[in-house]
């Protein structure tokens, strides 16, 4: 599996959200394996896990139906933080939101946008990555967690581009493929408008006209200077999950030789051992960490889909000894590897 990784700035709306309804963003930043030193860091990126354990986090302590619309609300902090220079400047809306599909891998990770026209309106249409919220927030209640996917995506979305919009730009109506929530007041404040339920597709419907008015904040300058920016951000992000996904793919093929170092993986990725721990540790991770995930996942997947023997597996995944691996085992998933075989 690749090690996909994000600007530590996308978490901006999570902590704004948290502060404001007066949970410890240092809590709740160390329970998601984040050191809260890596917040402002331009160089520092995190994991997917990183941010949906923090988002699964914030959504059991808010007990909020309601969630996923409010987090999306604070997510244009995490924009703006990223490039809000980039937005704010933009010549009218079609730019902004082309730009937006365009980088949408460094903004909005976790969806997938496109633009349908026709000559009167234009669609904003949404729907998030497969799989991507079941599994960040280790959920098997995919209605509930689609339901909360689409509120912060659209939500998100629309707070972003109500920041730099003057009074006559609105949203003709809303459309979800959901069924109606209890709350659906909160969609009113957010949307502003006509807010419509188990439709065929996600997305915001707004006049072409507007979307082709140019904006009060346009400046071209400034918007060809961030785009610059943005780009500069985004080419570091791909050769940060490069290198992850390099060292991840070196472990997994070595995870059983007793001589698996850093050196070594290093040595494949033709830099010193020293750059290598520099670089790993600017993703706030560690080979060690790397080597001891990759045990975590190939020995559970043997233990539930093979019939190897728990010596067999210690062995296979790099232990010289099975009681290390049991208690290795047991630290990483809070049970013995004997349990969770399936009896006869």
């Amino acid at each position: 599996m690749s090690a996909r990784l994000l600007p530590s700035s996308i978490i901006a709306g999570m902590l704004e959200l948290a502060a404001r309804n007066q949970i410890s963003t240092e809590t709740l930043l160390r329970e998601a394996g984040i050191n809260p030193d890596m917040i402002g860091d331009e160089q520092a990126y995190l994991t997917e896990q990183q941010i949906g354990g923090m988002m699964f986090n914030l959504y059991t302590k808010l007990e909020d139906p309601a969630f996923g619309l409010h987090l999306g609300s604070s997510v244009h902090r995490s924009i703006e933080s990223i490039a809000g220079d980039f937005f704010s400047s933009a010549e009218n809306l079609r730019q902004a939101f082309q730009k937006l599909v365009l980088y949408q891998d460094l903004l909005i990770p976790f969806a997938e946008l496109e633009l349908l026209e026709s000559s009167e309106y234009v669609d904003i249409c949404m729907e998030r990555y497969p799989g991507s919220f079941e599994e960040l927030m280790k959920s098997e209640n995919n209605m509930g967690l689609y339901v909360i996917a689409n509120e912060i995506i659209s939500s998100g979305v629309w707070s972003t581009a109500e920041k730099f919009l003057s009074k006559e730009f609105g949203l003709i109506s809303a459309h979800f493929r959901h069924s109606k929530p209890t709350y659906t007041d909160e969609y009113e404040v957010i949307f502003k408008c006509p807010v419509f339920f188990e439709q065929e597709k996600n997305f915001l419907r707004i006049e072409r006209d507007l979307f082709d008015k140019k904006l009060y904040s346009a400046l071209p300058a400034i918007h060809k200077k961030a785009e610059q920016q943005v780009e500069q951000q985004l080419r570091k992000l791909k050769k940060s999950e490069t290198i992850l996904n390099k060292v991840r793919e070196f472990v997994r093929e070595h995870i059983s030789d007793e001589h698996l170092s850093l050196e070594n993986a290093a040595k494949q990725l033709h830099m010193t051992g020293r750059t290598l721990q520099r670089a790993l540790r600017m993703e706030d991770t560690s080979f060690i960490d790397i080597r001891d995930n990759i045990r975590s996942e190939l020995s559970m997947h043997y233990l539930q889909n093979t019939e190897m023997s728990i010596e067999e597996i210690s062995e296979h995944v790099g232990f010289s000894d099975a009681s290390g691996f049991y208690t290795a085992f047991k630290r990483w998933h809070g049970v013995s590897p004997g349990s969770i075989r399936k009896p006869d």
